[in-house]
């Protein structure tokens, strides 16, 4: 469509020229004066093009088909209107959509080390790095750069959920998981980088490295004071003995964790501080305000959020029977007691009566009572011993009065 439209322009331009040349009384020209006129109006009309901003654009100018390079990077030329010479002919534009991409996928069906299958739904959006905007071209654009992020992230999923140290232990923990598997996640994609090797005003987000020997979910649960996540990782990191306040002995959660934290050539508010960053960048992540750089997909992640975790399976919904079945027992056994106490309290209420009764008696009575209450029977004196205003009197202390 595009070539039909400039040969019609260079076909209207001829024509004007010779109507003009033909009829207006001007000198007489050579007629290699005017081919001369005629090939410059076209080729300064046909180059004018412009890159379109909605959605918004830039290019990557070729030549001979090929993209040009300047100082290691390709030339690239933004929104609005541009003169390109002999375009189409030497020179070339590829557009390049740089609408941000926003992508999510369907829920990862993955198992947990106790064996109960939960479904993770993950979320990211990215956008196009200018400069690195020919990786992005070579690996497939948008369609390649979304593979290329599915698989990483579903593998790196997958990893995590069973990984011995840094993976969640049961479907509990997964669900609590939080920044940890997003962290796990994210160093799936982005390299860790030295802190003193980052340009800090490249505009920028950098996964600061924080150390090679101790997992970062470590580090992150001890920085924000939690307890060991699984027993696998107590006894790793936290199986030690100190003495509290009072000499008697207890359990320090992390203290094989800080005797090696110690042995680290960095200060301990050093470490703190890249933990805090790398926090603060995984918060920014999850909000979509982040420019992390994916030099390998010619990209920057901008979000990577990770939905509500679903448990699932006959494993699941059998724990899930068993813990319904304790609740119930134990609130069964507190609504028996419950019971007994507001049983001696109708024991004594009666003594002022001058009635003598035994707590079992009266906790009978308040059994009847309840059963009428729940539409077995009307309330009368006689079915709770023929004891005059006992009706009134238990449905008192039932709610809480006659103390």
């Amino acid at each position: 469509m595009k070539k039909k439209n400039n040969t019609l322009i260079i076909l209207i331009i001829i024509f004007i020229i010779s109507i003009i040349y033909s009829f207006i009384n001007l000198p007489k020209i050579e007629w290699v004066g005017v081919t001369v006129l005629i090939l410059s109006s076209i080729i300064i009309i046909t180059g004018i093009d412009s890159i379109e901003n909605d959605p918004p654009h830039f290019g990557l100018v070729t030549m001979l088909g090929k993209k040009i390079w300047k100082n290691k990077k390709p030339v690239i030329v933004n929104e609005g209107l541009i003169w390109i010479f002999l375009k189409g002919i030497i020179f070339g534009i590829i557009r390049i959509n740089i609408k941000l991409k926003e992508k999510r996928f369907e829920p990862q069906e993955i198992l947990i080390t106790d064996n109960v299958n939960v479904k993770v739904p993950m979320s990211y959006s990215y956008n196009v790095d200018k400069e690195e905007s020919h990786t992005y071209i070579n690996i497939g654009s948008e369609k390649g750069a979304d593979e290329n992020i599915n698989d990483i992230l579903e593998g790196r999923l997958r990893e995590y959920s069973r990984h011995p140290e840094e993976g969640p232990m049961t479907w509990k923990e997964m669900i609590a998981s939080g920044l940890k598997t997003l962290d796990y996640l994210i160093k799936g994609l982005c390299e860790s980088e030295e802190e003193e090797k980052i340009d800090k005003n490249d505009g920028y987000d950098h996964l600061i490295k924080i150390d090679d020997t101790i997992p970062t979910p470590i580090l992150l649960d001890w920085h924000r004071e939690k307890d060991p996540s699984n027993s696998v990782v107590k006894k790793q990191w936290g199986d030690g003995k100190e003495k509290d306040e009072e000499g008697v002995p207890g359990e320090n959660k992390w203290l094989i964790l800080e005797n090696e934290i110690a042995k680290l050539p960095i200060p301990i508010e050093e470490l703190r501080e890249k933990i805090k960053k790398r926090i603060e960048l995984l918060e920014k992540l999850r909000l979509g305000k982040a420019r992390i750089k994916i030099p390998s997909l010619g990209i920057y992640l901008v979000r990577l959020t990770i939905g509500d975790v679903n448990p699932f399976g006959a494993i699941y919904e059998a724990e899930i029977a068993l813990q319904r079945e304790e609740k119930e027992g134990k609130s069964e056994t507190y609504e028996i007691e419950i019971d007994i106490l507001k049983a001696e309290k109708l024991k004594k209420a009666l003594k002022t009566r001058k009635i003598p009764i035994s707590t079992e008696e009266c906790l009978n009575l308040i059994m009847k009572w309840k059963l009428i209450k729940e539409g077995k029977g009307f309330i009368y004196d006689g079915q709770l011993g023929g004891i005059a205003g006992a009706g009134d009197l238990i449905s008192s202390i039932m709610k809480g009065g006659k103390k």
